[in-house]
């Protein structure tokens, strides 16, 4: 999963959002708000990622809620 994150073409930004679920899951929120701000730079349009970061900032407890 982290080479399709770090490498991948299509499937990077699915990998990403599995690998920020995963890292939360795990209570490694610092993780999962690498990869958030990582997908908040590459699509800034998109509100539920900036969403998320937020709710991440906010809460070390919060998971993602896709």
């Amino acid at each position: 999963m982290q080479i399709a994150a770090a490498r991948g073409r299509y499937l990077r930004p699915f990998a990403k959002i599995l690998l920020a679920m995963a890292a939360l899951c795990e209570k490694k929120p610092a993780v999962a708000r690498i990869q958030l701000v990582e997908l908040v730079a590459e699509f800034p349009q998109n509100s539920l990622f900036v969403s998320e970061l937020s709710k991440l900032d906010g809460s070390s407890d919060t998971a993602l809620s896709f």
